[in-house]
């Protein structure tokens, strides 16, 4: 099993019904064991979108390969209501693999490390929060020791369950 970190971010729809939604899901996946989840932060909009987002990160263990992985990332985000919009626009989910263990993966519609993971506060402290320790497989440093100041992301609460406790449904986005 393989330790990963993944991020998470929503615009669009009750921005915490979409993220509790899509969490509900990975949960779900067979091969996934969700072990911890971040506090939820809120973030300025970057590119094109207009709404403020809400951001979390969460650590979970899989057998799945990062191909796989990220197809049903993919179609865990489009459950949850995700459509086709240009990049960098306002969304309902966001989905990115962060890290995966100390690997390093690179094919044409997957990087891991994710490329944008140092540069984006409102993904690096919910990450530090949960995965602090974990080594950056490229700077090769615990990634709390590479936070840089970037736009600022508030935090604004816990989310109020543990994994198990996910499984209560939330209502219909």
């Amino acid at each position: 099993m393989k330790r990963v970190l993944l991020g998470l971010g929503s615009s669009l729809s009750d921005r915490y019904e979409a993220i509790h939604f899509a969490l509900l899901h990975i949960q779900r996946l067979a091969d996934v064991n969700l072990l911890r989840v971040s506090s939820l932060y809120c973030s300025t909009p970057l590119g094109r979108a207009q709404n403020l987002f809400l951001n979390a990160s969460c650590v979970m263990e899989t057998r799945l390969s990062p191909p796989k992985l990220l197809f049903e990332l993919k179609r865990i985000e489009r459950r949850v209501g995700r459509r086709k919009n240009k990049r960098w626009a306002d969304r309902v989910i966001d989905i990115d693999i962060l890290l995966m263990g100390k690997d390093v993966y690179r094919s044409r519609s997957l990087s891991i490390p994710h490329p944008e993971f140092l540069r984006r506060s409102f993904v690096l402290q919910p990450s530090v929060e949960i995965a602090g320790d974990w080594i950056h497989p490229i700077e090769n440093r615990p990634i709390k020791d590479l936070r840089e100041q970037y736009p600022i992301c508030w935090p604004i609460g816990c989310l109020p369950f543990t994994p198990r406790a996910l499984w209560q449904e939330p209502s219909d986005l």
